[in-house]
């Protein structure tokens, strides 16, 4: 008969190990600029450990990353906008082209 102890054990461990590959997998995405799918993956390590502050921080430093890159585009939007209404139409189309690129 198994030792239920056992089992947990290796769950634990298995679970460790998931873990961590998730968090670095988050990592990749995060520097890669890809801050969404960073923030899905470290959201599932905390469906594995509710308490893991790491995957914590990490979230929080990525969605702080979003909203900057936010921030960024809407002031290159109001400037393009601004460039057009002053006729500075190729200066326009380059802020806004910069914009959606963000």
């Amino acid at each position: 008969m198994a030792d239920p102890r056992a089992a947990e054990a290796l769950s634990g461990a298995d679970d460790d190990s998931r873990i961590e590959h998730l968090l670095v997998t988050g990592l990749d995405h995060y520097f890669a600029g890809e801050f969404e799918a960073a923030i899905n993956l470290w959201t599932r390590v905390l469906f594995l450990d509710r308490n893991h502050d790491r995957a914590r921080a990490y979230i929080d430093r990525a969605r702080s990353a979003q909203a900057e890159q936010q921030r960024i585009s809407e002031a290159l939007v109001h400037e393009g906008l601004e460039a057009f209404d002053r006729g500075e139409v190729v200066r326009a189309r380059a802020l806004l082209s910069d914009a959606l690129d963000q």
